[in-house]
């Protein structure tokens, strides 16, 4: 959503008391982080609801989790029609409200709970998939074109980076004449394999969910929280350090910083940078805090 729409919910959170940091500068997977009184907000803003892929669904529901936070994806339209008021949607597993109800929601008045996105979806297994598309010697579009859908549904399915409709299981089935969907457990075991959670270092014992993609490209805590971005070119890394300044005032208790291979500067814009070597040599969460906060001086 453009970067005018995003300022005026920030203006519009500020009026409710929250302070916000706004990601608009970023191809983030997130508009605005905002916090009131302990109370944290994640927004991503799109256009339309059935932009909303699984990935980003994802990846808000992981940060909604680290933060502890509320998610929401504000929208403009859905399935080609103007959006509902006060009425929120599910999509992947987040909460979607019309862009017009966010002052109602942030009211706290009551929002009906649509069911539109409530029916059954399947996951696909995209090896199987692939293995026989490939035993029919099929490229995607032939297959597309022999059962009645998407090339790009082909695609997503078989990156298992989508979600089937019932429809479109019962096609595949009955094409290849083979089961074509995970079971619940292959799901579970999918999900904690795509996690890449990890720790800074033994010694440290800081657990690492990394999120691979700017503002935040890791999130780590133990007893405190670390909001973590790539060393790379100081251009880049100056406007994130821009915007840690936002969330620093945000989240006073947080801790912001880079973490690169190799030592470079040892701050960018006022932001700690510690490379991997320095890190290693550290055996308490204590020396980290002190080495960042020297930095950030």
């Amino acid at each position: 959503m453009e970067n005018l729409q995003v300022g005026r919910f920030a203006r519009l959170l500020e009026r409710y008391g929250f302070g916000s940091a706004s990601a608009r500068s970023f191809r983030s997977s997130f508009d605005l982080i905002a916090s009131r009184k302990g109370k944290l907000l994640i927004m991503k803003f799109v256009d339309n609801i059935d932009s909303l892929s699984p990935g980003e669904s994802k990846t808000l529901k992981n940060m909604g989790s680290f933060f502890d936070a509320d998610v929401y994806v504000l929208f403009r339209n859905r399935k080609g029609s103007k959006e509902d008021t006060d009425t929120v949607y599910t999509r992947h597993g987040v909460s979607c409200v019309p862009s017009k109800s966010l002052e109602s929601l942030l009211e706290g008045k009551r929002m009906m709970k649509a069911q539109r996105f409530m029916k059954r979806r399947y996951k696909i297994d995209g090896y199987e998939l692939h293995k026989m598309r490939k035993l029919y010697n099929m490229s995607m579009s032939s297959l597309a074109d022999s059962i009645g859908v998407s090339k790009e549904s082909i695609y997503r399915y078989e990156k298992s980076d989508s979600y089937a409709t019932e429809s479109s299981v019962k096609k595949l089935e009955n094409f290849f004449k083979t089961e074509m969907t995970l079971n619940e457990d292959q799901e579970q075991d999918d999900r904690k394999n795509a996690r890449k959670d990890m720790k800074m270092t033994d010694k440290l014992d800081i657990s690492l969910l990394d999120l691979e993609k700017a503002p935040f490209h890791m999130l780590a805590k133990r007893h405190s929280r670390y909001e973590i971005g790539h060393q790379m070119d100081t251009r880049t890394m100056k406007k994130l350090a821009l915007f840690y300044k936002e969330v620093s005032e945000i989240l006073p208790e947080d801790y912001q910083l880079f973490i690169g291979k190799k030592k470079t500067k040892e701050q960018i814009g006022g932001v700690a940078a510690i490379s991997m070597d320095e890190l290693s040599k550290l055996t308490e969460e204590a020396e980290l805090i002190g080495l960042i906060q020297e930095r950030s001086k």
